[in-house]
């Protein structure tokens, strides 16, 4: 889940699980990937994954890096052109909620500091990445798009109830509850993706 007032994005979203299995999810909690290449979460007993606000920026600079990734290999491989067309404005959308955050950052003086939550979501980001380069066709474009649902439910979860909560400095935070909205959106262009593929299951 970036630049500053309005303008602001601090990070991005990397991935979800799928029908939103995120739900009150803790981001820095047992993240795995499940069989169609998606993140997941887990929960962390009540405690907050974040220690400061250089280890939320860290977070979701290895979520903006894991969903671009994503996104450049469905670029490659999907032969659909809605979900390429999504894939290609995640890659571009990602890559500018990273230079947003990097202003932010800069601006506000606070440093990236990668824990627990952040050296989880990296080792499970390249599984998912490595689940979704053993696929292909219809079967590619079914598990990425369901790791967009999931992985933006996951993301957009931990803000609410860990990220924005645990911010401290006030600009940064304002920046969070921006970065919120944009990833919403995120989701349901992927929600929307996930029903038409989902209707078209059974077709040739």
């Amino acid at each position: 889940v970036g630049g500053t007032g309005a303008d602001v994005n601090a990070g991005g979203g990397a991935g979800v699980g799928q029908n939103g299995a995120g739900a009150g999810v803790h981001a820095g909690a047992n993240i795995g990937s499940d069989q169609n290449g998606s993140m997941q979460g887990g929960q962390m007993h009540g405690q907050n994954a974040f220690q400061n606000d250089g280890e939320i920026a860290a977070y979701l600079q290895a979520v903006n890096e894991a969903e671009e990734e994503q996104a450049r290999l469905a670029v490659q491989k999907s032969k659909d052109p809605q979900v390429k067309a999504f894939a290609q404005f995640m890659l571009t959308h990602h890559q500018q909620l990273q230079q947003s955050q990097q202003r932010t950052l800069s601006s506000q003086n606070v440093t990236p500091q990668a824990g627990q939550a952040t050296n989880q979501l990296q080792n499970q980001a390249q599984q998912a990445l490595t689940s979704l380069q053993s696929k292909s066709g219809r079967d590619f474009d079914q598990a990425y798009i369901d790791a967009q649902v999931q992985e933006h439910q996951m993301v957009l979860n931990a803000l609410d109830s860990e990220m924005i909560p645990a911010a401290q400095n006030s600009q940064f935070k304002q920046d969070l509850t921006t970065l919120r909205g944009k990833l919403q959106t995120h989701l349901q262009r992927a929600q929307a993706l996930q029903q038409r593929l989902n209707g078209s299951g059974n077709n040739p």
